[in-house]
């Protein structure tokens, strides 16, 4: 069972994480102070890292830096926000290297499926299986125009063409429409982060987001990961 940290004031997304633990497959270390659980990260060598940014505007990100430098690789931090239109940008999500964002104010039952379909998708009703094996090295995530939300999930594949993506929460998408225009995207190739323009299309279950007028720089970071020249 995975060990995770839980660095929350609010009562609800404290609830959230402890009501999901045993399905989800964790066990819970919680403080609500962001500065001892600095103190104590190294020590406890969480796997998980939860951070309610509403409560902690200031401080995610420190701790996110710490646990990325501490911890052994697959550990994940997963945000947890009290509003789908969060002041975080698509930009400072991917920089800082989240694995996930969650609204802790859905009802018990969705926020249940979204902790769930991020760290167990096979264990919840609804969520995407994601092959990791053959997962793309490479990240993305974007801005909801609808609900500016900030959408993150798994990328299958990327080309010059655009990204084959599975969200972490299939209902994140569910507003947009065929060709809907995303205009804050961020793709992360290594140490790069690009901002890059995308419209939405989906097929079968499949999501492509189509890069517009990729220029010189979101070329060669593509053909670094394809191996293309």
């Amino acid at each position: 069972m995975m060990k995770a940290l839980l660095v929350a004031d609010d009562p609800v997304s404290v609830n959230l994480v402890f009501e999901n633990h045993t399905q989800c497959g964790y066990e819970v270390i919680h403080y609500r102070s962001a500065l001892k659980a600095l103190d104590n990260m190294e020590e406890i060598q969480p796997q998980l890292l939860f951070i309610n940014a509403s409560d902690f505007p200031r401080h995610w990100k420190v701790l996110t830096q710490f646990f990325k430098h501490q911890s052994v690789c697959g550990a994940r931090v997963i945000l947890l926000v009290n509003t789908p239109s969060s002041s975080l940008s698509a930009r400072q999500v991917a920089q800082a290297g989240v694995h996930a964002l969650i609204d802790y104010t859905l009802s018990p039952e969705e926020g249940r499926k979204a902790l769930c379909g991020v760290l167990t998708p096979s264990a919840c009703a609804g969520s995407v299986d994601v092959d990791h094996a053959h997962a793309c090295q490479a990240d993305f995530v974007f801005t909801n125009p609808c609900s500016g939300s900030i959408v993150t999930g798994t990328v299958r594949e990327v080309s010059e063409e655009g990204v084959d993506f599975i969200p972490d929460f299939p209902a994140s998408v569910n507003n947009l429409q065929e060709q809907d225009v995303l205009e804050h995207c961020a793709l992360k190739v290594a140490h790069d982060i690009l901002g890059v323009r995308c419209s939405f299309h989906s097929s079968d279950g499949r999501i492509l987001l189509r890069f517009i007028d990729p220029d010189a720089s979101l070329v060669h970071a593509v053909r670094s990961v394809t191996g293309t020249t």
